[in-house]
């Protein structure tokens, strides 16, 4: 009898030993696994304070690759004029590697603005990943601590530039928007956000009119970077 109630207590005792040694372990694993949380934690903050101060001279660099890259195609819509009860703009299309400008007087049915200028930003932002509005390039020249903001007489919102696309390949794919455009020549040396935003704001009209924009003097083109640029939205 004595012996079966020791090896009663015995097995009990087993049990509940049994029992603390698993909740232990648990205890060691949770422990474990705490540590390696606080561990990455720590490695985590480490990185994102690394970011913190690396990410602002980032931007920079790409803002200054932004500004700097070579430019194929500006479209500009002059800022709205109020007429016989709507509104018109002119829109310039202006190939910078070949020299020609296109001008054209666009009507904006009341209502109706915010559509149309869309559907001649939606083209370009289609044929070319090196779309980007104006007022994008405002910000990135801001960014590089350069004066890169266009003049009043130009809608920095519905204006863009193309990097690689062509302003009669432009032409051609805007074609159900309805432009009468009447070309001239410009030969002003403009290559990149740099050499345009100053020459923008000194002289829109060069931009802007359908007469011949006409360099007051020959500059060299700039060499193109190596690779295409990439495109951030």
């Amino acid at each position: 009898m004595k012996a079966d109630k020791w090896l009663e207590v015995n097995l009990v005792g087993l049990v509940i030993l049994g029992g603390l040694m698993f909740v232990t372990t648990k205890i060691m694993n949770l422990n474990a696994a705490l540590g390696q949380i606080q561990a990455s934690v720590a490695a985590n903050s480490a990185r994102l304070d690394h970011l913190s101060v690396a990410l602002p001279g980032i931007a920079r660099d790409v803002a200054e690759e932004q500004i700097s890259r070579p430019l194929r195609t500006l479209v500009l819509v002059s800022t709205p004029s109020h007429s016989a009860g709507r509104d018109q703009v002119t829109v310039s299309i202006i190939d910078l590697q070949g020299g020609r400008k296109w001008t054209a007087p666009l009507a904006l049915a009341t209502g109706n603005r915010a559509a149309a200028l869309a559907m001649l930003a939606w083209r370009g932002y289609q044929l070319d990943e090196g779309f980007a509005s104006l007022a994008r390039m405002a910000r990135y020249a801001q960014a590089a601590a350069f004066d890169g903001s266009p003049p009043p007489a130009v809608d920095a919102t519905a204006s863009f530039v193309l990097g690689s696309t062509s302003a009669r390949d432009y032409l051609a794919a805007i074609g159900p928007v309805g432009l009468t455009a009447h070309p001239s020549a410009f030969t002003l040396q403009l290559v990149s956000w740099k050499d345009v935003a100053p020459a923008l704001r000194s002289h829109p009209e060069a931009f802007l009119s359908g007469e011949e924009s006409l360099a007051p003097r020959a500059r060299p083109p700039l060499a193109s970077p190596q690779g295409a640029p990439r495109r951030i939205q």
